[in-house]
């Protein structure tokens, strides 16, 4: 029910400048940069997939001990 109210009806308070929707039909706040215009890292997933036990086994040896 907090989901549906915070994506609905409530999600103005944090609708600010720095923060983005994860819904596309939410527009940016006034005077940010549209998110197409953002320059932001994209995630390779089929990358991701073919790696994840890698990486978690290194951070399991390494922050794990």
């Amino acid at each position: 029910m907090f989901i549906r109210f915070v994506l609905n009806e409530g999600f103005e308070p944090w609708n600010v400048i720095g923060d983005y929707s994860a819904r596309k039909d939410v527009p940016a706040p006034k005077g940010a940069i549209p998110r197409e215009e953002l320059s932001v890292w994209t995630q390779d997933n089929a990358y991701v997939y073919a790696n994840i036990a890698k990486m978690r086994d290194f951070w399991a040896m390494n922050l794990l001990h």
